[in-house]
Order: structure tokens, then sequence, then C-alpha cells
């Protein structure tokens, strides 16, 4: 679909696993080990970005925004997935309930009991929220945005309970007042940007 493809990370162990897979499925991109707060390309460099589990696993979410934005040609698209602060369930990672809203002191006692360390204290807790006030900031507009529904044909190989839970949780997500609750306050969240788009 795309003529180049780059790819990003700060950790370059991430890099030569993400090359092993390309490999695999003969497809070819520059991969680069970079900071998402301070990429290495010349602004309006691309024409989309894909930022898929990232604005949390960054120290500054607000310049993480900015970074890309510039990377972005006019008219160009930002799409984010991110977990959501507001949820109450289990966190993915942790399994501790409600951990963006827990207060940070008591977490982070919790986690250290739990598993020796506080493995969440470099997670940035956003929100859909928080992150259009970002986007808005570095000269994004929102386009679109809603809960994360999983891909029910990549489930084959997770627990026939998971999987009738997934496709419960896909068919609530298309109602309008339960998708409109699940952007607020659901486990995982997506939202498209465009740069520079009139209101």
């Amino acid at each position: 679909m795309f003529g180049e493809r780059t790819g990003v990370d700060i950790a370059l162990r991430w890099l030569v696993i993400a090359q092993k897979r390309l490999d695999e499925i003969g497809m070819r991109a520059t991969l680069v080990c970079a900071d998402a707060e301070a990429l290495p390309f010349p602004d309006g460099t691309f024409s989309h970005v894909l930022a898929s589990d990232l604005v949390e696993n960054v120290r500054s979410p607000a310049a993480t925004m900015k970074a890309v934005a510039a990377t972005l040609e006019g008219r160009g698209c930002l799409y984010v997935s991110s977990s959501n602060c507001r949820w109450i369930g289990p966190h993915p990672a942790t399994g501790v309930w409600a951990a963006g809203i827990v207060p940070p002191k008591a977490r982070a006692s919790l986690l250290r009991r739990r598993h020796g360390v506080d493995i969440l204290r470099a997670v940035s807790f956003v929100s859909p929220r928080s992150i259009r006030r970002m986007a808005a900031a570095a000269g994004l507009r929102q386009v679109r945005a809603g809960p994360l529904q999983p891909e029910l044909g990549h489930l084959q190989s997770r627990s026939g309970l998971f999987r009738f839970f997934a496709g419960g949780y896909s068919m609530l997500a298309n109602a309008p007042f339960v998708r409109a609750a699940l952007l607020h306050a659901g486990p995982v969240f997506e939202a498209v940007f465009v740069k520079g788009l009139a209101k």
C-alpha cells in the first residue's frame, strides 16, 4: 500500500525482532533506533504515522505528539492506540485493577509487593481526552475516535471463553451509547488525527 515504510523503536532488541518478522513475510522497511520524543527525521517526511501502544510508554506523551506531528506532511494522518487510564478493570501487563486511577504511591507499593518492583513506574497514563488535547497543541485535529476492538480472526489461538468475551465486547462497542462509554472508560482506545485540517 505504501511505497516506503519506516519503523522506529528506542530498543534495538525490538528492531532485531521486527527485522526477522519483516523477513518472514517478505516486506521491506527501514528500521531506526530512536527516541519518539526526538525523532531524527526532517519535518514533513511522512504521509502516515502509526503509533500503536506508544504514547503510554514514553516519558512525555505531549513531547512525543509534537515530534510526531512535525514529521507529518500537510494533511498527513496519525493513528494512535493506547490503554486508557480510566479503565477500572485489570491492567493487561500487571493485573492491577484501576491502575490509572489508584494513587501512584499505593499502586507502586502494590506492584512492589506483587512483582518486587514498580513495573509501571515509567508508564504515562493517558485518556482519549488528554491525547486529543496534546494532539491539538501539536497542530493535529481529531477526525475519529472509539474503543479499540479486537480483530476476532486473529484470536484463534486464544481460549473459547476469551473469544466469546471478545466477540461480545465487539458487538457492544458498535452500539452508539455503549461505544461512547467504552471510549470514555474502556480498556483501550484508538483515534485518528489529521495535520492542518481546517475546523
